[in-house]
């Protein structure tokens, strides 16, 4: 039962996300779910079987991003989801960095404080010597 207690401990140590961590990551699948979204839109545009007049979709195309892009909702869609899909990689890679380095820095001071831990068991093992003064035993 107590290692399961310690197993629940270093799991919930483990799952801490600080919040500009969660910020980064509300960011990226912002833009990545903003891309799947406009992904649907232009594949629904392709597909819809009306008159070009009557489809919304290639309509609201070419007002929105056509007149100055000269792309549509599919690319846009491929944009905006690479970017936010980029966003996310780039702070898993960031924030897994960080947390590499706490944990060397932490196996680190647990070495040191069993190196001195050691060294001073030494000590207290070795008896004190007794240093006798040459000049006290000529007397």
């Amino acid at each position: 039962m107590l290692e399961f207690e310690s197993m629940e401990k270093k799991i919930k140590k483990a799952k801490k996300v600080s919040g500009k961590e969660l910020a980064w990551y509300i960011f990226g699948g912002i833009f990545a779910a903003a891309g799947i979204v406009f992904m649907v839109f232009g594949i629904i545009g392709y597909s819809l079987n009306v008159l070009p007049s009557d489809n919304w979709v290639k309509i609201s195309e070419n007002a929105a991003f056509v007149s100055w892009s000269k792309m549509g909702w599919l690319p846009w869609g491929l944009i905006l989801f690479g970017f936010g899909a980029l966003v996310i990689v780039l702070t898993m890679v960031y924030n897994a960095k960080k947390a590499d380095r706490e944990a060397e820095k932490e196996n680190r001071r647990k070495q040191r404080q069993a190196a001195l831990a050691e060294l001073d068991a030494e000590e207290e093992q070795q008896p004190e010597q007794v240093v006798i003064n040459k000049e006290d035993t000529t007397k």
